[in-house]
């Protein structure tokens, strides 16, 4: 799940998988870290998921995926679009537009 708030000159970002289907650890990866797979790790929230909130620029598509800590590589599917990557496979994209 993808929520997204506006917050002055940024959109705020949240990141979300349900806790019950989450085994290991798990970070969201993308353009908007530098593809950093430890800076933004998800945590467990008052909702039941584990989340990552992280403030990006407006009026952008970011590429993204999740990664765990075993070095599992996944998509999450409320992406609003996917993206070939040049490994073979797909990047989700969220947009930070109006």
């Amino acid at each position: 799940m993808i929520e997204r708030q506006r917050e002055g000159d940024v959109v705020r970002v949240t990141f979300a998988l349900p806790a019950d289907e989450v085994h290991e650890q798990v970070f969201v990866v993308g353009d908007f870290n530098g593809w950093d797979r430890g800076s933004h790790p998800l945590a467990p929230d008052e909702h039941g998921r584990v989340s990552v909130s992280v403030a990006l620029a407006p009026d952008r598509e970011w590429a993204f995926r999740y990664c765990t800590a075993g070095g599992t590589w996944f998509n999450d599917p409320g992406a609003d679009t996917y993206e070939p990557n040049e490994y073979g496979g797909f990047n989700g994209v969220v947009s930070t537009g109006s």
